[in-house]
């Protein structure tokens, strides 16, 4: 009886700040440029969602001017943080970032941006370090640093820069291997690496003997397989190109005749459709779970002014900023050109796009699950349906479960963490007033 006056009480008073209004459900930042500079581009964010990094920049101001690049790293809720570059080659850009951002990797030039390229490595105790060159070759370019911050892969390339050769570099020992040049291979390079340093993704330059000449082939490297060629055998996919590993290696994403692809050991090769008008597409990220894809998708080739993607299996590819305008995110000012980066689980999403007519990075924090969004009919019977809308319908639903004792609305123990115990009290009431009044 008393549980069911409370339940009373408390529903005329809920009634009253019941709203149908969506709720927002994330937030975008712009990301740089450092003080003085004119752009920005965030390139990567860790694992865990904590640090960003990119380049920040200013054009040339007069003849003899070859302007300013600079990398950063911003950890949330910190200030950004200039990184600088090795020696004679001072312009350094951020491409990849360890799990917790301890450690980042990315590539340093000179001010011409040709005589001297050297691939980085950076941990707050050692500062930017120039991780060196294989024997004969004069350029290093890192891309990628596994989450555990142990292994930097990349490639290197001779003065010409015509024959690359992948490699993979130890944080630990300093030694830099070679992947091996495969047999009618021109020239390979590695681009990304999973968590653990285990498995390299890239492209080489293959000669396919069923189309008699050498074409761009993705590959996936384990020390026990070599590096293997992961494109279709036939069929019109011919040329592609891998661009990042999922952490637990098990989704590597890239493109395949420009056009966005995902690739796993049991579906192959698959691409991931297109935009309206839009058909040309290269997917650059993909969340450490490898649930979420994201990329640039432009009318032609080359896809330097292109509209960011994002691709999950439920939703196919769609246009990330209508996307997020969709979320309730206030998107007023912004085009998004290309997602760089994701955290593990895809909530956290980066890249380069314009505000306001200036060449800006970003950061986009997706809300975590809404508590408060559990149905869209209010009908207990018909099991809960979120709808991405704090309503009547909620109220009715979790009301309904908890006169009812069902587990289902468990929602917290009493400590207001959202951390459910296994009974349905007042600790659950009063945690789901307080989500349903907040809109979330």
């Amino acid at each position: 009886m008393l549980r069911s006056t409370f339940m009373k009480l408390c529903s005329a008073s809920l009634l009253l700040a019941a709203s149908e209004a969506a709720m927002a459900q994330g937030t975008i930042t712009v990301v740089g440029p450092l003080s003085g500079d004119s752009y920005s581009s965030a390139t990567a964010i860790s694992p865990d969602g904590m640090v960003v990094v990119g380049q920040s920049s200013r054009p040339p101001v007069w003849t003899s001017d070859n302007g300013w690049k600079s990398g950063f790293r911003w950890p949330q809720d910190q200030a950004m943080v200039p990184m600088g570059g090795v020696a004679n080659a001072p312009w350094a850009t951020p491409e990849s970032v360890s799990f917790d951002g301890s450690a980042i990797a990315g590539t340093c030039m000179d001010e011409e941006e040709w005589y001297y390229v050297r691939g980085f490595y950076w941990t707050a105790a050692t500062g930017t370090r120039d991780i060196g060159t294989l024997p004969g070759m004069r350029f290093t370019e890192a891309h990628s640093v596994s989450a555990d911050g142990s292994t930097v892969v990349g490639d290197c390339q001779p003065y010409d820069r015509l024959t690359y050769r992948a490699f993979r570099w130890d944080a630990a020992t300093g030694v830099m291997e070679s992947l091996g040049l495969p047999s009618q291979t021109r020239w390979i390079a590695a681009q990304s690496v999973n968590a653990d340093g285990s498995v390299i993704v890239g492209v080489m330059d293959k000669f396919v003997v069923s189309e008699l000449d050498y074409l761009r082939r993705a590959f996936r490297w384990t020390l026990a397989t070599g590096v293997q060629d992961i494109s279709p055998t036939s069929g019109p996919l011919t040329v592609t190109e891998a661009t990042m590993v999922s952490a637990d290696a098990s989704v590597i994403v890239g493109r395949a005749m420009y056009v966005a692809m995902r690739w796993t050991a049991s579906t192959g090769m698959v691409t991931l459709g297109s935009l309206p008008g839009l058909s040309y597409s290269t997917a650059k990220a993909v969340s450490g779970d490898g649930r979420v894809v994201g990329g640039v998708v432009a009318s032609n080739p080359p896809l330097d002014n292109g509209r960011a993607f994002l691709w999950t299996a439920e939703t196919g590819m769609v246009d990330a900023r209508v996307y997020f305008a969709s979320l309730g995110i206030n998107m007023a000012g912004w085009e998004l050109g290309v997602i760089n980066g994701f955290s593990f689980d895809g909530k956290e999403i980066t890249g380069r796009g314009y505000y306001n007519g200036a060449s800006r990075g970003f950061v986009v924090r997706l809300a975590p699950a809404c508590v408060a969004d559990m149905d869209n009919d209010g009908n207990f019977a018909n099991g809960g349906t979120p709808d991405s809308a704090v309503t009547i319908d909620d109220l009715l639903y979790f009301l309904v479960g908890f006169e009812g004792g069902n587990v289902s609305v468990d929602l917290d123990n009493g400590t207001n963490t959202g951390t459910p115990d296994d009974a349905v009290d007042v600790n659950d009431l009063l945690y789901f007033i307080a989500r349903f009044e907040a809109g979330c």
